[in-house]
């Protein structure tokens, strides 16, 4: 190596030397490591990002089609609401029931339909002058003359029904979706009729298209009928074995009617507060065969054993004087509270209606009649002033229930044909502490009852 070449090495070592103090290669490699990690790290967290955005992307593009594809009940009233709760229908049930068909005037009630009318047009309406709205359990329909008469198997046969009259070109069927109200399954729809099927939208009773007395309900040309088919056991009422009718709920309504639309939102309101309860567990059954029956017993009966009479016509559940209704030994000459069932013999067809007519008998309020278990029953609040004997009639000779003097009675009347009735009631002492929702329940008791084959 010459002396220009050694010069020119120490000066290029001296300039690295140099440099490599003003750079610090360490630190400048482990600041460069540290550099791509957080390159690395933000690749990944933007590989995240997107993939994250992309699903919820995805999800909100398959939430918003199924919004939209699927049917919307708002369950926000349009019109103020009423609470219902039905009496002696075939399926117990509550719901929010709009003000315009809760308040012009009462529903007609039975024991398979009940009908509030907006206004009274049954037939011929003028556009826009007909709305009722209607809960029905058919147990027929007509088809598209009075012999197409079909039984209501089930609630897919009564949509079958409406596909036969569509299939007929007598109606059109539109908006059907399902739904669930209160647990049951429904299917919900829109029919509008091109021509009129007297009976089609199915009957109360068994079959008869009687315009002066309508228990049959038909489609009408002009009319829109906005119907919920639930599917809601009907056989623990009905009792027809394999035969279980829909519970139907539906708006019709004449299609010029301008608060058409008000009224359509009321009904699916409607539907979504309808709560349908089970039937409650019967707290007795009866062994006997004159007079088989379940029913639910007054709360403080559960707690009491029943005594049947030989007979086998009559059984009591009694609570002896109790300290808080004693005042005296007067008092206690007769049970505090009684609740008895009794299928009488020798006595007149009607043995609550004679009750006025027995001395020492004071009616309150008055007479009510109401559906039990499908069998006409009539009500009474009493009160005795002094002991009458056989009021209620006699479960055998010599053997007769006392309306004791100063107790009030709750009792009912109901009708068995070919049979004698079954009498209910329930005694306590007049004005006794505690007895002021004893009839309440008696009622309550008397509904549940269900009857044996």
């Amino acid at each position: 190596m010459n002396d220009l070449e050694s010069r020119l090495s120490a000066a290029l070592h001296t300039e690295a030397d140099e440099l490599s103090a003003a750079v610090d290669l360490p630190r400048a490699a482990v600041e460069l490591e540290s550099r791509l990690d957080r390159l690395e790290r933000d690749r990944h967290r933007r590989t995240w990002v997107i993939g994250l955005a992309a699903v919820v992307a995805i999800a909100l593009a398959v939430l918003v089609g199924v919004r939209l594809a699927a049917p919307h009940i708002d369950t926000e009233p349009v019109s103020p609401t009423t609470s219902y709760t039905s009496q002696g229908f075939v399926v117990p049930f509550t719901a929010n029931v709009p003000d315009w068909a809760a308040g012009p005037t009462p529903p007609v009630t039975g024991d398979r339909r009940i009908v509030w009318q907006n206004d009274q047009c049954w037939t011929d309406c003028s556009p826009g002058q007909d709305a009722k709205l209607i809960v029905l359990a058919p147990q027929v329909a007509f088809g598209a003359t009075e012999s197409d008469r079909l039984v209501i198997p089930s609630a897919q046969g009564y949509l079958d029904h409406l596909t036969a009259l569509q299939d007929a070109h007598l109606l059109t069927l539109s908006g059907v979706h399902p739904a669930t109200f209160a647990g049951h399954e429904a299917t919900v729809l829109d029919v509008v009729a091109s021509s009129a099927v007297p009976g089609g939208l199915g009957c109360a009773g068994s079959g008869t298209v009687d315009t002066a007395e309508p228990s049959c309900w038909s489609f009408l040309p002009g009319t829109r009928v906005h119907l919920a088919v639930i599917r809601a056991d009907t056989r623990p009422y009905y009792e027809l074995g394999s035969v279980a009718p829909p519970l139907l709920v539906l708006l019709r309504a004449d299609k010029g009617n301008p608060q058409l639309a008000t009224y359509v939102a009321d009904v699916d309101h409607l539907l979504a507060t309808v709560q349908i309860p089970e039937p409650p567990a019967p707290t007795y059954r009866s062994n006997s065969t004159v007079m088989p029956f379940t029913l639910v017993l007054p709360p403080w009966a559960t707690r009491v054993s029943p005594a049947t009479a030989p007979s086998g016509r009559l059984v009591t559940w009694e609570v002896s004087c109790e300290s808080a209704v004693a005042s005296s030994a007067a008092d206690c000459a007769h049970p505090s509270r009684i609740f008895g069932a009794m299928s009488p013999v020798g006595s007149g067809p009607d043995p609550v209606g004679s009750l006025p007519d027995k001395p020492g008998v004071t009616i309150v309020g008055e007479f009510s009649s109401q559906l039990v278990d499908r069998r006409s029953a009539q009500f009474a609040t009493v009160v005795a002033t002094h002991d009458v004997p056989a009021a209620l009639g006699c479960d055998a000779a010599g053997s007769c229930p006392v309306l004791a003097a100063g107790t009030t009675t709750r009792v009912a009347d109901i009708a068995e044909h070919g049979k004698p009735p079954l009498i209910v009631w329930e005694s306590w002492t007049t004005g006794a502490p505690g007895t002021d929702g004893l009839a309440a329940d008696f009622d309550a008791a008397v509904q549940s009852i269900r009857f044996g084959t």
